[in-house]
């Protein structure tokens, strides 16, 4: 799928003016504050909106600077949302792979219950 300009000339422009970085700077002084914490509450505490740190977050993550420890905490809305800590200098992260449930997707029992000819 190709990203619309308007999406790459905003990327070009955090990047150029390294605003990504100033928000990494900010996000891991969070933690480092906090200890662990979901996005919410990174942004909470930074008075950023949660979308932009957790771009951010998922940047730190691939770049192996923060990690998922595991543990999860209800956000403002009740939904479950995975904390994130610090890396320790030297400590190694096992990436753990989220698999799907064993059955059919929720789009297949969609379409059964359509085709069926006395829906209601």
């Amino acid at each position: 799928m190709k990203q619309p300009s308007t999406s790459t000339e905003a990327y070009k422009k955090v990047k150029e003016f390294g605003i990504d970085q100033n928000h990494h700077a900010k996000i891991i002084k969070a933690l480092e504050r906090l200890g662990t914490a979901t996005g919410e509450q990174i942004a909470d505490l930074l008075g950023m909106d949660v979308h932009q740190i957790m771009r951010r977050v998922n940047e730190l993550e691939k770049e192996q600077v923060i990690y998922k420890p595991g543990t999860r905490f209800p956000n403002k809305k009740g939904n479950m949302c995975y904390q994130y800590c610090l890396l320790k200098s030297g400590q190694k992260v096992e990436h753990k792979i989220e698999k799907a449930l064993e059955g059919k997707p929720v789009h297949q029992y969609a379409k059964e219950l359509i085709q069926q000819p006395t829906l209601f």
